[in-house]
C-alpha cells in the first residue's frame, strides 16, 4: 500500500526478491515492495521511527567511518537466553562501533556483567574447574624434557622421567633409566587434561537470566537498563534516528 515499513540492507532486499515475496519498485535505490501482508506491521509514528530511519555506516560513538565492528548493547550471552519474543527487535540493540570504541565499550560492559554475576553466585560455590596439581606437575615435567632435555641437570632429568614413567605405568620410579621415553609419550602427557570440571557449576549468564523469572516487565526493564548503561557510559553521538531506551522490546508491540 506504499507505506514505508522499515529500512533494510540491499542484501536483505535481494533476498525478498529472490524468494518471490517482494519486487523492486525502483532499480536506482533498491526499494522493495512486499507481496504479502507482514506480521506485526509497524504503524507510522514515533514507535516505529527507528525501523524506518536510514542507518549510516559509521561508529555511533565517535562517527568514524572505517574499521567497524558490531556491538551488542544487551550482551549476546544474555540476549540468546531470553524468550523468543524478546529477540524480534534484536537489531535495535546491535550498533556499529569503530575498533577503539569497541574495545572500550566491551571492557566496561564485561565489568558490569562480572558484577551482576558475582552478586548472584553463592559465596561458597565452587569454581567452574579445579586443577589436578599432580597432572599439572607431570605436564610441566614433560614440557621440560621436550624443550630442554640436553640442558636439564642429570638429577632433574632422571627425576622427571621417573615420575612420567610411573604415571604411564612403564615402571616403578626407582627403576628410572631402564626404558627411554619417546617423544609421543611425552607429548601425550603434555596433552593430558589437568582440569577437573565442576558438573554443578552454573554459568554466569544463566544465573542472571534465571534471576529475572518469567515476568515480561522484569525482562523488559533488564533490557532497558542495558540501553541506559550504553547511553550513560559511552555517550553515543551518532545513533540512528529513533533509537531509544523505550523502543519496543517484545514482538508485536511496535
Amino acid at each position: 500500500d506504499g507505506v514505508l515499513l522499515c529500512t533494510i540492507s540491499k542484501k536483505k532486499g535481494r533476498w525478498y526478491v529472490k524468494k518471490g515475496i517482494g519486487e523492486y519498485t525502483d532499480d536506482t535505490n533498491g526499494t522493495v515492495k512486499l507481496l504479502f501482508e507482514p506480521k506485526n506491521r509497524s504503524e507510522p509514528g514515533e514507535a516505529s521511527l527507528y525501523a524506518r530511519s536510514d542507518k549510516v555506516n559509521q561508529c555511533v560513538c565517535c562517527g568514524d567511518t572505517e574499521n567497524h565492528m558490531r556491538f551488542y548493547v544487551v550482551p549476546y550471552a544474555y540476549r540468546r537466553l531470553l524468550p523468543d519474543k524478546f529477540k524480534s527487535h534484536l537489531s535495535h540493540d546491535i550498533v556499529i562501533l569503530c575498533h577503539d570504541c569497541y574495545v572500550r565499550c566491551s571492557q566496561e560492559r564485561q565489568r558490569r556483567m562480572n558484577n551482576l554475576e558475582e552478586e548472584l553466585r553463592p559465596p561458597d560455590s565452587k569454581p567452574q574447574s579445579e586443577i589436578n596439581k599432580e597432572l599439572c606437575f607431570l605436564r610441566k615435567c614433560a614440557l621440560a624434557l621436550l624443550s630442554s632435555n640436553n640442558k636439564l641437570p642429570e638429577t632433574k632429568r632422571v627425576e622427571y622421567e621417573g615420575k612420567i614413567k610411573a604415571h604411564l605405568g612403564m615402571m616403578n620410579p626407582e627403576d628410572a633409566g631402564r626404558d627411554v621415553l619417546t617423544t609421543a609419550q611425552l607429548q601425550s602427557v603434555v596433552e593430558t587434561n589437568y582440569r577437573i570440571e565442576n558438573p554443578e557449576y552454573i554459568p554466569g549468564p544463566v544465573l542472571v537470566i534465571r534471576a529475572l523469572g518469567d515476568s515480561d516487565e522484569t525482562i523488559s526493564e533488564f533490557v532497558r537498563e542495558w540501553r541506559r548503561f550504553f547511553l550513560d557510559n559511552f555517550h553515543p553521538r551518532f545513533l540512528p534516528l529513533g533509537w531509544s531506551v523505550d523502543n519496543p522490546l517484545i514482538s508485536g508491540t511496535g
